[in-house]
């Protein structure tokens, strides 16, 4: 999937850049468990999440209201 590249010293194929696509969909739809214990949701839709509780804390004035997603061992 990968080649020396003309215009680039390594270059990725199509079927390459598509392996890589399908396995980062592949990931993000892997369901966990949610950092307020409410269940389990998409990898996608948790970094979503953190990113707007990220949001709500900083403008607020409230780091302390954001809590970080650990990944699970």
């Amino acid at each position: 999937m990968f080649c020396n590249g003309s215009n680039h010293p390594v270059e990725i194929s199509a079927e390459g850049r598509r392996a890589i696509v399908l396995g980062y969909e592949a990931a993000v739809a892997k369901r966990i468990n949610r950092t307020d214990g409410a269940g389990k949701l998409a990898w996608r839709a948790m970094m979503q999440l953190q990113a707007r509780s990220l949001a709500h804390a900083v403008l607020n004035g409230q780091p302390a209201l954001f809590v970080a997603y650990l990944m699970e061992p």
